[in-house]
């Protein structure tokens, strides 16, 4: 009984040193994801786009990476017209714009 006893109590050991491992590993995890958003933030800061070329951009990354979401021909052509004059696309008044 003794041999058994002193198995059961390694296994409770082994499993609660896992346990504490695990916690490290999810918080490990959640500085690698606060890491890379931070640099994501920095490259789209470091782009300096407008209010409205972000909404653009964001409109039609998310069209064009959803296939149920349709790529409006509107939005398409509105990138198409700043790539090529550097117009703004949007008319009206871009502060009422919600984004």
């Amino acid at each position: 009984m003794k041999k058994l006893e002193q198995i059961e109590r390694q296994e409770q050991k082994t499993r609660e040193k896992i346990a504490a491992l695990q916690d490290i590993l999810k918080d490990i995890g959640k500085q690698r994801t606060e890491q890379e958003d931070l640099q994501i933030i920095q490259k789209f800061r470091a782009l300096k786009l407008s209010r409205d070329e972000l909404y653009l951009l964001n409109h039609h990354a998310a069209a064009c990476v959803n296939p149920y979401m349709a790529c409006t021909p509107c939005v398409k052509c509105a990138l198409k017209e700043y790539q090529v004059t550097g117009s703004n696309f949007f008319r009206g008044n871009s502060d009422s714009m919600v984004i």
